[in-house]
Order: C-alpha cells, then sequence, then structure tokens
C-alpha cells in the first residue's frame, strides 16, 4: 500500500487550517496547513508565509503563535464508536482532570487567567458534562472539577462537594 492512498480509517488526524480555517484531514502529523486550496499545492502555507515576510521587511516582527496539541475532532454521540475511540475520550478527559488538579492544588478554588491554564495543555473540546455553578449558570464538569468563566480573561477552578 502506498503512503498516497493511506487514510487514516479513525480519523485521527483531523486539524483545522490556521491560515483559512477549515478542517481537513492531514496524511501525517507534521501537516499543519491545507494540503491544497483553490488548485494549488500548499497555497495557505506559503500565502501565510509570503505575509509573515511582508511584515518582517516592513519592520514588524510576528511572535510565532504556539501550534496547538492534535486535536482529535469526535463525530456526534449517536454514531457507533469502537471501543477504543471511548478510550482516547477517557485518556483525553483524565488529562484534563490532572491539569485542573495540580492548578487547584489543596485549594477548594482558585482563580487563574485563561491563557496560563492553555499553556498547561488545556482546551475547551471535550468535558464530563454540564453542571449548575453558584451564579446559577451551567458550567463544564471534569470529574469533580467545575471550570466557572469569572471576569473577562479569569477561569475559577472550584472543587464539588
Amino acid at each position: 500500500m502506498s503512503i498516497e492512498n493511506f487514510k487514516d480509517p479513525r480519523g485521527e488526524y483531523k486539524r483545522i487550517c490556521p491560515y483559512c480555517l477549515e478542517p481537513f484531514i492531514a496524511t501525517h502529523m507534521n501537516r499543519f496547513y491545507c494540503p491544497e486550496k483553490n488548485g494549488v499545492k500548499n497555497f495557505c502555507k506559503h500565502r501565510q508565509k509570503r505575509l509573515v515576510s511582508e511584515l518582517k521587511e516592513s519592520g514588524i516582527e510576528i511572535e510565532r503563535p504556539k501550534r496547538p496539541p492534535l486535536k482529535l475532532l469526535f463525530e456526534p454521540s449517536d454514531k457507533d464508536f469502537r471501543n477504543i475511540d471511548e478510550g482516547i475520550k477517557e485518556t483525553l478527559l483524565n488529562r484534563k482532570i490532572k491539569i485542573l488538579e495540580k492548578v487547584l492544588g489543596e485549594s477548594e478554588s482558585k482563580d487563574i487567567a485563561w491563557d496560563e491554564l492553555e499553556n498547561l495543555g488545556f482546551t475547551l473540546d471535550t468535558t464530563d458534562e454540564f453542571t449548575l455553578n453558584e451564579f446559577g449558570t451551567q458550567s463544564p464538569t471534569y470529574g469533580k472539577i467545575q471550570l466557572i468563566r469569572h471576569e473577562g480573561n479569569i477561569m475559577k477552578i472550584k472543587k464539588l462537594k
């Protein structure tokens, strides 16, 4: 079987192009831009590089954005998943719980900027469930830890009893 014809049957290499923001399936884990756009190979990648180089020439320095971790896009819940897909979901959920527990430490609740939480590898793509918070709105809950949007960019992490 040739590499060109290989299609990942579980779709683990689903990505979102940082230039055009359209989803695509990468044929390898190093691909971050669409393989083809408007009939032109590597269109988004070359366009992004050209824009960045033009800005550098004009004296504007661009900080390279951090690349997000591989994001697994899950199909709707009514689809028949294989057991391994449930295992992936559970692994992602456990990772998020560990990150939140690490931030909380021994505290019952703690405020943290979203950017700091994101730098630790936390994403909002999957949740365990949603529960009612102290303000009367629904918040994502991971195990026994609730994540509440507090003020602007500040998130409140709170242990549930």
